[in-house]
């Protein structure tokens, strides 16, 4: 443990990049324990005088500390104030109705300021039309052409300045967009993705499969890339073609890399 201040840079960037979170310590000056004590229990307890770690005094009354806390992590994960470009996420399904609902419902959870849904049916015989119907979401319905021109379908409707693809059998974390799009932007990638997580309703053997040498669970299920792509013959990426394409090159004007591995931008998916 270090009682040295980590500039604003680096804290932001240790969360960004997968941090779990941080834990102050601690709330108050006012601390018994229970060793100290001959009777050795909490009824005993003495209290320390000399604690005077908290945010908080003995009253609970603000310590300069609080508010050198509370600045430290305001621009925690993201700084305040950034710029968050519209998104365009498009949900691509062909009788999807299992799981499509819940893929939406948890769409329409995420923290993010400037966001549209668009489901593409692509020519589904159940009822993923109705489903998708009953949610906030712009329903585009067409004949069974494969995922590739359903997602070209998306792209080519998205007024977004990125464009994010879900599968229709993922849920995303309520942060996933912000992850991918602070990704995108700070790092200059044309592209990014995030891992994929088995839910826990999925059980033992899923969370193995995903955990197995050699990743035999790709992570397909998500990608997003800036609107340039739309003016690009070739995007191929994460073993999907995603518009009219024939060669492997992945090039965006001046963005040529890939971010596929987003920290943050996490999805659950069956």
């Amino acid at each position: 443990m270090s009682d040295q201040p980590v500039d604003t840079g680096k804290r932001t960037w240790l969360i960004a990049s997968g941090c779990a979170g941080a834990f102050v310590f601690s709330w108050t000056d006012e601390w018994h324990v229970s060793y100290l004590s001959a009777k050795g229990n909490a009824n005993g307890s003495v209290e320390m005088r000399n604690w005077d770690f908290g945010l908080t005094d003995r009253d609970r009354q603000p310590k300069p500390a609080l508010e050198a806390v509370r600045d430290a992590f305001d621009d925690t994960p993201f700084e305040a104030g950034r710029r968050w470009p519209r998104v365009s996420v498009v949900v691509c399904t062909f009788n999807g109705a299992r799981t499509l609902a819940r893929c939406l419902e948890e769409l329409e959870r995420l923290d993010y300021p400037d966001f549209e849904v668009i489901v593409v049916d692509d020519g589904s015989t159940d009822d993923s039309a109705a489903i998708a119907g009953s949610h906030d979401c712009r329903l585009i319905s067409t004949e069974n052409h494969g995922l590739a021109s359903a997602r070209n379908t998306g792209m080519r409707a998205a007024g977004g300045e990125i464009v994010a693809y879900l599968d229709d059998d993922a849920h995303p974390d309520p942060h996933w967009l912000r992850y991918l799009v602070a990704t995108m932007e700070d790092g200059g990638f044309a592209g990014a993705g995030g891992p994929n997580l088995p839910p826990p309703e999925d059980g033992p053997v899923a969370v193995r499969v995903r955990l197995a040498v050699g990743r035999v669970v790709r992570d397909e299920q998500q990608v997003a890339v800036h609107r340039e792509a739309r003016e690009v013959a070739v995007v191929r990426l994460g073993g999907h073609v995603l518009m009219e394409a024939v060669a492997r090159v992945f090039r965006l004007r001046d963005r040529e890399r890939v971010e596929p591995r987003v920290r943050g931008a996490t999805l659950a998916r069956r």
